[in-house]
């Protein structure tokens, strides 16, 4: 093996180890981005029904639509108080005009699961 052969085989033993060491970071790279992806993707229970509360002012929003969908006129909703508890219960009070024309006050309290979706009324004044 002459002086030049064995300039062309270290040039190439050189570009092989440079493009290994890139691959192996790259891969490195990836797979710490893909770790953190996955550690914020997994929310505890408490934290997932705190995400689906409307904002800051912890509105039910699924309860929110569920009363609205059955009123005759939903324009005429007016919140006036509501309340968002840690075992997945949720209490709105409510002022909406009725039949007659006449302004109405109710309660509700309903069970909900982490995701907001509504299990069942507990009560309903």
């Amino acid at each position: 093996m002459n002086l030049k052969e064995m300039k062309i085989i270290n040039k190439r033993l050189g570009w092989a180890v440079f493009w290994v060491v890139v691959f192996i970071m790259v891969a490195a790279i990836l797979s710490k981005n893909d770790s953190e992806y996955d550690s914020k993707e997994e929310l505890t229970p408490l934290e997932r029904y705190k995400k689906c509360l409307a904002g800051g002012d912890g509105k039910h929003r699924n309860l929110e639509k569920m009363i609205k969908k059955g009123m005759l006129d939903p324009s005429s909703y007016r919140l006036i108080k509501n309340e968002a508890y840690v075992d997945f219960t949720a209490y709105i009070r409510y002022a909406a005009l009725s039949r007659n024309g006449l302004t109405v006050i109710k309660e509700i309290t309903v069970q909900s699961d982490p995701d907001c979706n509504i299990l069942r009324i507990i009560k309903e004044r």
